[in-house]
């Protein structure tokens, strides 16, 4: 009786295991080892093909600790990918990571994904000169205190400004810098102002 009750336990906590499946974690990070919350995790089908946008079997999101998880897994081998478009400036390493599930019960943890800044990332710098601001005609150089902001506001979020130059000009023809900003920038906005007037215009790049 003894040996059919211990037989029956094993069992069930077999049937236990492979209902529940396996277990992926792993956590997301920035640069300096700080969590990001927000980020999306893809667990896919591994495939010899690599497309941009895999075929999630599941997708999971990191909590404000950064980690994330996947349960329930069938034996198998996976991919997990992340996906998060919020840092234009920024890289993952890695994108994607390879997992193989031997069997239901697995717990396998590590599986993270760190945010590193990459300089191809940024945009093709554009010049900018004085002559490229008409206004600056209509203020006296020389004897004005004159000064001029250029600036590209990120047009996913319009609190974020990127600013190009900020500073007194003397002289239009010494005016001249290169703008480039982390994200698409099509507008450039600039202001001129001294201490009697103050003017506003867009360049379309």
């Amino acid at each position: 009786m003894i040996k059919y009750l211990l037989s029956l336990i094993l069992f069930l906590m077999a049937a236990s295991n492979a209902a529940l499946g396996a277990y992926v974690s792993g956590e997301v990070v920035d640069q300096n080892g700080q969590p990001i919350s927000q980020s999306t995790l893809c667990l896919s089908a591994q495939s010899v093909v690599v497309t941009a946008a895999p075929n999630c079997l599941q997708t999971q999101t990191t909590d404000a600790k950064g980690n994330y998880s996947f349960s329930q897994i069938a034996p198998g081998a996976y991919t997990v990918t992340i996906i998060d478009g919020r840092f234009p400036t920024f890289t993952w390493l890695p994108v994607a990571r390879t997992v193989t599930v031997v069997q239901f019960s697995d717990t396998i943890t590590g599986f993270n994904f760190n945010r590193q800044f990459s300089f191809s990332n940024f945009q093709k710098p554009v010049t900018i000169s004085g002559a490229n601001l008409p206004e600056l005609a209509g203020f006296n150089l020389s004897q004005d205190t004159v000064f001029v902001k250029v600036y590209a506001v990120n047009p996913a979020n319009p609190t974020q400004q990127t600013v190009f130059f900020l500073g007194r000009v003397t002289n239009e023809a010494n005016l001249k810098f290169t703008a480039s900003a982390p994200w698409a920038v099509s507008q450039v906005i600039y202001e001129i102002f001294s201490p009697t007037a103050e003017v506003q215009g867009s360049l379309i790049i």
